[in-house]
Formats: structure tokens, C-alpha cells, sequence
């Protein structure tokens, strides 16, 4: 806390946590200016150019990775609620280091490898197997149909990458 001189010699408080959160005018503006060809979504080219932009150097599959674990509906892009959330997100650059990257490409080809129909998305059948291999590593302890319902938090019968993402981030980190 303290005060500030204003231009007009008024003294005014300053508060001890000011917000930094940018507006969301301010942020639609930067979410246009990545979103190069006005689809109203950022990609993974687009999205490399604002993390290359802002000192985030990736590899287009580190990028994709990246996307893929800020993209809650599972569509392959950012669109504008998605990218506001997380640039409004004062933590939005920790999980951008070469560790984290890791980390995401890592449970990427762990969730790939149990998605056997290249849906993007992990049915029952799936995440049992899944679930089976966690398991036997003795990282799984809950009964199966428990820990899917946990992991499926929009209910949709599937497990989306970035639901487990967040389960994994959440219960496992190596």
C-alpha cells in the first residue's frame, strides 16, 4: 500500500495487491493479432508464434503439446474463452518451461498409446487399459469406474486429453 501522486496533484491510495489482470478487450485484441486467419481460433502455427513472441522458443510438437493442454474442449484449437482464461491466468507462463513440455509430450504418448481409435479421446474400454497399466505401477489405487468418473468432469462418457491432463498433473508427477 501507499499513495501516488496523480498528474493533477491529487494524492490517491495505491492498493497493496493491484490486479494485473488484463481486460478482456485488451486480450481480444491480442487474441486477433495471432489468430491470422480469422477463424476465431489460434492453432498450433498461430500459437508457436505467440509463445516464439513472447521468449517461449518450441519445437511445432512441443507447440501442439502446449495447445493441446490449455484446450479444454478438445478441439484442436484456442478459441477466445479458452486463450482468455489463460492469459488472464497471473501463472499462465509457468507450465511453458522445457520441464513442463516435457511432462505434456510425455502423458501425450502415454493417452495416445491407449487411444486406439485416434479419437482424440479415451472411451471405457480405453481407460480401463489404461487404467490397468497405472495400476500395475502401483501409481492407481481407486477402483477403475471410480477414477473415470473423476477424470470425465464434463460428464461426456469419454476422457479428453485435457481432462487427463489435468488428472494426471493433479495425481501423478514424476
Amino acid at each position: 500500500a501507499g499513495e501516488q501522486t496523480a498528474a493533477n496533484g491529487q494524492k490517491r491510495q495505491m492498493s497493496a495487491n493491484p490486479s494485473h489482470v488484463a481486460p478482456a478487450v485488451v486480450v481480444r485484441s491480442l487474441f486477433t493479432k495471432y489468430d491470422v486467419d480469422g477463424d476465431n481460433k489460434i492453432g498450433t502455427k498461430e500459437f508457436a508464434a505467440l509463445l516464439k513472441d513472447h521468449g517461449f522458443l518450441m519445437t511445432p510438437p512441443e507447440a501442439e503439446i502446449a495447445l493441446r493442454s490449455l484446450d479444454k474442449d478438445g478441439s484442436g484449437f484456442l478459441e477466445f474463452d479458452e486463450f482468455l482464461g489463460w492469459w488472464q491466468n497471473e501463472s499462465k507462463w509457468k507450465d511453458m518451461n522445457a520441464d513442463q513440455i516435457l511432462k505434456y509430450i510425455q502423458a501425450a504418448e502415454y493417452f495416445n498409446y491407449f487411444d486406439k481409435d485416434k479419437s482424440g479421446q479415451l472411451d471405457v474400454a480405453e481407460f480401463k487399459q489404461l487404467y490397468t497399466d497405472l495400476a500395475s505401477r502401483g501409481i492407481a489405487k481407486r477402483p477403475a469406474n471410480e477414477v473415470f468418473a473423476m477424470v470425465d468432469a464434463n460428464k461426456s462418457s469419454t476422457i479428453s486429453f485435457q481432462e487427463f491432463i489435468v488428472f494426471a498433473t493433479a495425481h501423478y508427477n514424476p
